[in-house]
């Protein structure tokens, strides 16, 4: 990636404000931004953007039941209460029966398509062995017509004759 493009910069500029840049590409991102102080002000714009937004939302106070919630998570011994966790799940085999089968069915294609024979090669196709003389209006030849070999027609003059450059010939 060209890190010093523009666009790309505002881009993680703003995917590291939003705080939806996570991992790697986070630690990645701060790297870049110790060096860089382009990017610094360039996530300082987002932040200030972003928080001016969040100053606008009114404050609202989580249910009390919440609070409890997370304090018996935290502290089960000192609250008194201990919250039992979900049982684990056994994993399912499901997905090793499908994968055994799938690999079955590859394994048995393979082989059906290695043991084929293989299909004839195309033959060329023919050209039939027509062909139209079309004649001017004195009954002399003047046109020889064939079929061509990839398709169409062939035409061909057998009596050239000069046209004046305002006329086409039309067949």
């Amino acid at each position: 990636m060209n890190y010093r493009d523009p666009k790309l910069g505002t881009r993680l500029a703003a995917e590291y404000a939003l705080g939806t840049m996570g991992g790697l590409a986070r630690r990645r991102f701060e790297g870049l931004m110790a060096a860089d102080p382009w990017l610094r002000r360039e996530v300082r714009a987002w932040q200030d953007d972003l928080y001016g937004i969040v100053e606008l939302i009114p404050e609202r106070a989580p249910p009390e039941r919440l609070w409890t919630h997370i304090e018996t998570r935290l502290w089960p011994v000192a609250t008194g209460r201990v919250v039992p966790l979900a049982p684990k799940a056994r994993p399912s085999r499901l997905w090793q029966v499908w994968s055994g089968l799938a690999t079955a069915a590859a394994l048995l294609l393979a082989v059906a398509v290695w043991r084929a024979p293989a299909p004839p090669s195309p033959q060329p196709l023919a050209v039939p062995d027509y062909v139209a003389v079309v004649s001017d209006r004195d009954g002399r030849p003047a046109w020889l017509v064939r079929p061509a070999p990839g398709g169409g027609l062939a035409v061909s003059a057998l009596a050239p004759q000069a046209l004046a450059s305002d006329r086409a010939f039309e067949l």
